[in-house]
Protein backbone atom coordinates (compact mmCIF):
# COMPACT_ATOMS: atom_id res chain seq x y z
CA UNK A 1 0.00 0.00 0.00
CA UNK A 2 1.42 3.38 -1.08
CA UNK A 3 1.87 6.15 1.51
CA UNK A 4 -0.05 9.42 1.02
CA UNK A 5 2.03 12.28 -0.43
CA UNK A 6 -0.10 15.00 1.24
CA UNK A 7 0.95 17.30 4.11
CA UNK A 8 0.59 16.08 7.64
CA UNK A 9 -1.36 18.24 10.06
CA UNK A 10 1.86 19.29 11.77
CA UNK A 11 3.47 20.30 8.48
CA UNK A 12 0.39 22.29 7.51
CA UNK A 13 0.40 24.13 10.84
CA UNK A 14 4.10 24.94 10.41
CA UNK A 15 3.47 26.38 6.94
CA UNK A 16 0.54 28.48 8.21
CA UNK A 17 2.70 29.75 11.08
CA UNK A 18 5.49 30.72 8.68
CA UNK A 19 3.03 32.56 6.43
CA UNK A 20 1.64 34.37 9.48
CA UNK A 21 5.12 35.49 10.52
CA UNK A 22 5.88 36.72 7.00
CA UNK A 23 2.60 38.66 6.84
CA UNK A 24 3.36 40.15 10.24
CA UNK A 25 6.77 41.27 9.00
CA UNK A 26 5.47 42.63 5.70
CA UNK A 27 2.36 44.45 6.93
CA UNK A 28 4.19 47.33 8.65
CA UNK A 29 6.31 47.78 5.54
CA UNK A 30 3.21 47.87 3.34
CA UNK A 31 1.53 50.36 5.66
CA UNK A 32 4.65 52.52 5.72
CA UNK A 33 4.79 52.47 1.93
CA UNK A 34 1.16 53.48 1.70
CA UNK A 35 1.66 56.35 4.16
CA UNK A 36 4.73 57.48 2.22
CA UNK A 37 2.60 57.60 -0.94
CA UNK A 38 -0.16 59.51 0.88
CA UNK A 39 2.36 61.96 2.29
CA UNK A 40 3.83 62.51 -1.17
CA UNK A 41 0.36 63.18 -2.55
CA UNK A 42 -0.24 65.72 0.24
CA UNK A 43 3.11 67.32 -0.53
CA UNK A 44 2.13 67.63 -4.19
CA UNK A 45 -1.15 69.30 -3.21
CA UNK A 46 0.67 71.90 -1.14
CA UNK A 47 3.20 72.36 -3.94
CA UNK A 48 0.39 73.07 -6.40
CA UNK A 49 -1.19 75.53 -3.98
CA UNK A 50 2.11 77.31 -3.34
CA UNK A 51 2.93 77.59 -7.04
CA UNK A 52 -0.59 78.85 -7.76
CA UNK A 53 -0.02 81.61 -5.21
CA UNK A 54 3.24 82.49 -6.96
CA UNK A 55 1.36 82.71 -10.26
CA UNK A 56 -1.29 84.87 -8.61
CA UNK A 57 1.42 87.23 -7.37
CA UNK A 58 2.97 87.42 -10.84
CA UNK A 59 -0.41 88.22 -12.36
CA UNK A 60 -1.73 90.84 -9.94
CA UNK A 61 1.25 91.95 -7.83
CA UNK A 62 0.40 90.42 -4.45
CA UNK A 63 -0.22 87.11 -2.75
CA UNK A 64 -3.81 85.93 -2.45
CA UNK A 65 -5.62 87.31 0.62
CA UNK A 66 -6.93 84.78 3.13
CA UNK A 67 -10.37 86.36 2.79
CA UNK A 68 -11.61 88.60 -0.03
CA UNK A 69 -13.12 91.23 2.21
CA UNK A 70 -13.66 92.07 5.85
CA UNK A 71 -16.52 90.54 7.79
CA UNK A 72 -18.57 92.89 9.96
CA UNK A 73 -15.56 94.88 11.12
CA UNK A 74 -16.56 98.46 11.95
CA UNK A 75 -13.19 100.19 11.92
CA UNK A 76 -13.10 103.49 10.08
CA UNK A 77 -10.91 102.34 7.18
CA UNK A 78 -13.47 99.73 6.08
CA UNK A 79 -16.72 101.64 6.46
CA UNK A 80 -16.88 102.41 2.74
CA UNK A 81 -17.26 98.70 1.88
CA UNK A 82 -21.04 98.46 1.86
CA UNK A 83 -21.87 96.09 -0.98
CA UNK A 84 -22.22 92.35 -0.25
CA UNK A 85 -19.51 91.47 -2.76
CA UNK A 86 -17.12 93.80 -0.93
CA UNK A 87 -17.66 91.85 2.29
CA UNK A 88 -17.07 88.46 0.70
CA UNK A 89 -15.71 85.63 2.83
CA UNK A 90 -14.29 83.71 -0.15
CA UNK A 91 -11.11 81.90 0.88
CA UNK A 92 -7.65 82.11 -0.61
CA UNK A 93 -8.26 78.75 -2.27
CA UNK A 94 -11.28 80.00 -4.21
CA UNK A 95 -9.15 82.82 -5.62
CA UNK A 96 -6.41 80.36 -6.55
CA UNK A 97 -8.69 78.05 -8.56
CA UNK A 98 -7.96 79.71 -11.94
CA UNK A 99 -4.23 79.20 -11.28
CA UNK A 100 -4.77 75.48 -10.65
CA UNK A 101 -6.67 74.78 -13.88
CA UNK A 102 -10.02 75.05 -12.11
CA UNK A 103 -11.48 78.08 -13.91
CA UNK A 104 -14.86 76.41 -14.48
CA UNK A 105 -15.32 75.77 -10.76
CA UNK A 106 -14.19 79.30 -9.93
CA UNK A 107 -16.83 80.71 -12.30
CA UNK A 108 -19.58 78.77 -10.52
CA UNK A 109 -18.84 80.59 -7.26
CA UNK A 110 -19.49 83.95 -8.94
CA UNK A 111 -17.67 85.79 -6.15
CA UNK A 112 -17.73 89.23 -7.76
CA UNK A 113 -21.47 89.45 -8.41
CA UNK A 114 -24.84 88.35 -7.05
CA UNK A 115 -24.05 89.00 -3.37
CA UNK A 116 -20.65 87.31 -3.45
CA UNK A 117 -19.61 84.17 -1.56
CA UNK A 118 -19.83 83.65 2.22
CA UNK A 119 -20.94 87.25 2.58
CA UNK A 120 -20.63 88.81 6.03
CA UNK A 121 -23.63 87.98 8.19
CA UNK A 122 -25.06 91.48 8.24
CA UNK A 123 -26.08 90.98 4.60
CA UNK A 124 -28.15 87.86 5.23
CA UNK A 125 -27.95 84.43 3.63
CA UNK A 126 -29.63 84.69 0.23
CA UNK A 127 -26.21 84.48 -1.45
CA UNK A 128 -26.25 80.70 -0.83
CA UNK A 129 -29.86 79.93 -1.72
CA UNK A 130 -30.76 82.20 -4.64
CA UNK A 131 -28.05 81.04 -7.04
CA UNK A 132 -28.20 77.29 -7.84
CA UNK A 133 -24.78 76.92 -9.49
CA UNK A 134 -23.08 78.47 -6.46
CA UNK A 135 -25.16 76.48 -4.00
CA UNK A 136 -24.16 73.23 -5.70
CA UNK A 137 -20.50 74.24 -5.98
CA UNK A 138 -20.22 74.59 -2.20
CA UNK A 139 -20.43 70.81 -1.97
CA UNK A 140 -17.59 70.19 -4.44
CA UNK A 141 -14.34 68.89 -2.90
CA UNK A 142 -11.35 69.13 -5.30
CA UNK A 143 -8.65 66.51 -4.81
CA UNK A 144 -6.02 69.21 -4.38
CA UNK A 145 -7.77 70.26 -1.17
CA UNK A 146 -7.57 66.82 0.46
CA UNK A 147 -4.69 65.12 2.27
CA UNK A 148 -5.16 61.34 1.78
CA UNK A 149 -3.86 60.69 5.30
CA UNK A 150 -6.47 62.84 7.03
CA UNK A 151 -9.45 60.48 7.01
CA UNK A 152 -11.76 63.47 7.47
CA UNK A 153 -15.36 63.42 6.32
CA UNK A 154 -15.96 65.22 3.02
CA UNK A 155 -18.59 67.59 4.43
CA UNK A 156 -18.82 69.65 7.60
CA UNK A 157 -20.92 68.22 10.42
CA UNK A 158 -21.47 71.65 12.01
CA UNK A 159 -25.24 71.81 12.66
CA UNK A 160 -25.39 75.42 11.49
CA UNK A 161 -24.35 74.35 7.96
CA UNK A 162 -26.80 71.49 7.48
CA UNK A 163 -29.53 73.69 6.02
CA UNK A 164 -27.45 74.69 3.01
CA UNK A 165 -28.70 73.43 -0.39
CA UNK A 166 -25.40 71.53 -0.58
CA UNK A 167 -23.55 70.90 2.68
CA UNK A 168 -20.19 72.71 2.35
CA UNK A 169 -17.20 70.54 1.52
CA UNK A 170 -14.15 70.35 3.76
CA UNK A 171 -10.45 70.59 2.97
CA UNK A 172 -7.18 69.90 4.78
CA UNK A 173 -5.23 73.08 4.07
CA UNK A 174 -5.30 76.59 5.48
CA UNK A 175 -3.46 79.84 4.93
CA UNK A 176 -0.91 81.08 7.48
CA UNK A 177 -2.07 84.33 9.07
CA UNK A 178 0.89 84.79 11.41
CA UNK A 179 1.56 84.23 15.11
CA UNK A 180 -1.39 86.10 16.66
CA UNK A 181 -4.22 83.81 17.68
CA UNK A 182 -6.87 83.06 20.24
CA UNK A 183 -4.66 83.32 23.30
CA UNK A 184 -2.39 86.08 22.00
CA UNK A 185 -2.00 88.58 24.85
CA UNK A 186 -4.47 91.44 24.83
CA UNK A 187 -6.29 90.71 21.58
CA UNK A 188 -9.84 89.39 21.77
CA UNK A 189 -11.58 87.03 19.39
CA UNK A 190 -12.97 89.85 17.24
CA UNK A 191 -9.80 91.97 17.14
CA UNK A 192 -9.06 93.39 13.72
CA UNK A 193 -5.36 93.19 14.60
CA UNK A 194 -5.68 89.42 14.32
CA UNK A 195 -7.64 89.48 11.07
CA UNK A 196 -6.31 92.50 9.16
CA UNK A 197 -2.93 93.19 10.75
CA UNK A 198 -1.59 89.80 11.72
CA UNK A 199 2.04 89.00 10.96
CA UNK A 200 1.83 86.44 8.14
CA UNK A 201 1.37 86.27 4.38
CA UNK A 202 -2.43 85.84 4.18
CA UNK A 203 -4.84 88.20 5.94
CA UNK A 204 -8.42 89.41 5.79
CA UNK A 205 -8.68 91.94 2.94
CA UNK A 206 -5.12 93.24 3.50
CA UNK A 207 -2.78 92.45 0.60
CA UNK A 208 0.84 91.32 1.03
CA UNK A 209 3.51 91.45 -1.68
CA UNK A 210 6.96 89.86 -1.91
CA UNK A 211 8.73 93.12 -1.09
CA UNK A 212 7.03 93.11 2.33
CA UNK A 213 8.48 89.71 3.22
CA UNK A 214 11.80 90.92 4.57
CA UNK A 215 12.45 87.55 6.20
CA UNK A 216 12.61 86.00 2.73
CA UNK A 217 10.03 83.91 0.91
CA UNK A 218 12.10 80.74 1.40
CA UNK A 219 11.94 81.22 5.18
CA UNK A 220 8.24 82.08 5.53
CA UNK A 221 5.48 79.48 5.70
CA UNK A 222 2.40 80.30 3.65
CA UNK A 223 0.00 77.31 3.76
CA UNK A 224 -0.24 74.36 6.14
CA UNK A 225 -2.27 71.30 7.06
CA UNK A 226 -5.25 70.94 9.39
CA UNK A 227 -7.09 67.91 10.79
CA UNK A 228 -10.66 67.10 11.84
CA UNK A 229 -11.91 69.50 9.18
CA UNK A 230 -15.48 68.21 9.48
CA UNK A 231 -15.82 68.97 13.22
CA UNK A 232 -17.01 72.13 14.93
CA UNK A 233 -13.73 72.50 16.82
CA UNK A 234 -11.62 72.45 13.68
CA UNK A 235 -14.07 73.08 10.86
CA UNK A 236 -12.21 73.77 7.64
CA UNK A 237 -14.58 74.56 4.79
CA UNK A 238 -12.18 75.08 1.92
CA UNK A 239 -14.23 77.82 0.23
CA UNK A 240 -14.61 79.95 3.38
CA UNK A 241 -12.34 82.07 5.58
CA UNK A 242 -13.24 82.28 9.26
CA UNK A 243 -10.77 83.07 12.04
CA UNK A 244 -9.38 80.07 13.95
CA UNK A 245 -11.25 77.63 11.73
CA UNK A 246 -11.96 77.62 8.01
CA UNK A 247 -8.69 78.23 6.12
CA UNK A 248 -7.37 80.91 8.55
CA UNK A 249 -4.90 79.48 11.07
CA UNK A 250 -2.05 80.76 13.24
CA UNK A 251 1.04 79.59 15.10
CA UNK A 252 -0.30 80.86 18.43
CA UNK A 253 -0.27 77.30 19.78
CA UNK A 254 2.11 74.45 19.04
CA UNK A 255 1.78 72.38 15.89
CA UNK A 256 -0.38 69.27 16.30
CA UNK A 257 -2.17 70.65 19.36
CA UNK A 258 -5.52 68.77 19.46
CA UNK A 259 -8.29 70.99 18.03
CA UNK A 260 -10.59 70.82 21.05
CA UNK A 261 -8.29 72.31 23.68
CA UNK A 262 -6.67 75.64 24.59
CA UNK A 263 -9.33 78.23 23.81
CA UNK A 264 -13.01 78.88 23.40
CA UNK A 265 -14.55 80.97 20.67
CA UNK A 266 -16.61 83.88 21.96
CA UNK A 267 -20.36 83.26 22.23
CA UNK A 268 -19.85 79.61 21.42
CA UNK A 269 -20.12 76.24 23.10
CA UNK A 270 -17.15 74.63 21.35
CA UNK A 271 -13.38 75.00 21.71
CA UNK A 272 -11.09 76.23 18.95
CA UNK A 273 -7.41 77.07 18.80
CA UNK A 274 -6.48 77.67 15.15
CA UNK A 275 -3.61 75.16 15.21
CA UNK A 276 -1.94 73.58 12.21
CA UNK A 277 -1.82 69.78 12.42
CA UNK A 278 -1.57 66.64 10.32
CA UNK A 279 -2.00 62.86 10.47
CA UNK A 280 1.57 62.32 9.29
CA UNK A 281 3.69 60.89 12.08
CA UNK A 282 5.87 63.41 13.89
CA UNK A 283 4.95 66.68 12.24
CA UNK A 284 3.20 68.49 9.43
CA UNK A 285 3.88 69.79 5.93
CA UNK A 286 3.94 73.45 4.94
CA UNK A 287 4.18 75.33 1.67
CA UNK A 288 6.51 78.31 1.83
CA UNK A 289 5.99 81.68 0.19
CA UNK A 290 8.49 80.78 -2.56
CA UNK A 291 6.44 77.68 -3.44
CA UNK A 292 8.61 74.92 -1.96
CA UNK A 293 7.23 72.44 0.60
CA UNK A 294 8.88 71.18 3.80
CA UNK A 295 7.95 68.73 6.53
CA UNK A 296 8.35 70.41 9.94
CA UNK A 297 8.82 68.30 13.05
CA UNK A 298 6.27 68.75 15.80
CA UNK A 299 9.22 69.05 18.19
CA UNK A 300 10.42 72.24 16.46
CA UNK A 301 11.38 75.02 18.87
CA UNK A 302 8.20 77.03 19.43
CA UNK A 303 9.86 80.43 18.90
CA UNK A 304 11.38 79.18 15.66
CA UNK A 305 7.99 77.87 14.56
CA UNK A 306 6.34 81.21 15.25
CA UNK A 307 9.07 83.16 13.50
CA UNK A 308 8.58 81.07 10.36
CA UNK A 309 4.99 82.35 10.24
CA UNK A 310 5.91 86.05 10.27
CA UNK A 311 7.02 88.09 7.27
CA UNK A 312 9.02 90.86 8.92
CA UNK A 313 11.02 89.89 11.97
CA UNK A 314 10.59 88.03 15.27
CA UNK A 315 7.13 88.07 16.89
CA UNK A 316 8.32 89.84 20.05
CA UNK A 317 9.62 92.80 18.04
CA UNK A 318 6.47 92.99 15.93
CA UNK A 319 4.32 93.04 19.06
CA UNK A 320 6.34 95.90 20.53
CA UNK A 321 5.92 97.98 17.37
CA UNK A 322 2.15 97.54 17.09
CA UNK A 323 0.04 100.60 16.52
CA UNK A 324 -3.37 99.54 17.79
CA UNK A 325 -4.91 102.87 16.87
CA UNK A 326 -5.40 101.61 13.31
CA UNK A 327 -8.01 99.23 14.66
CA UNK A 328 -10.07 101.67 16.70
CA UNK A 329 -13.66 101.27 15.53
CA UNK A 330 -15.89 104.11 14.46
CA UNK A 331 -19.53 104.31 15.49
CA UNK A 332 -21.69 102.41 13.07
CA UNK A 333 -20.20 100.88 9.96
Amino acid sequence: MKKSKGFTLVELLVVIAIIGVLVGLLLPAVQAAREAARRMSCQNNLKNIGLADQSHHSAVGHFVPARSGPDSTTKQALRHLREPEERSGASAFVHLLPYMEQQALYDRFDINDNEGLWTAGLFGSTWRTAYPARAEALGVRPEVMVCPSSGDEPQTTDPSRQGFPAIPATGNYASVAGHRGLIFGGYGVDACMLKHYNTGVHLYHTLISIRQITDGTSATISFGEVIDSHTQESENIWTYCERYRSTFRMTDVAMNTPPDIVGQQANSTFNVNGAFASRHAGGSQFAYADGHVEFLSESIDFETYQELSTIDGPPEFLDQDDDNSICISANGW
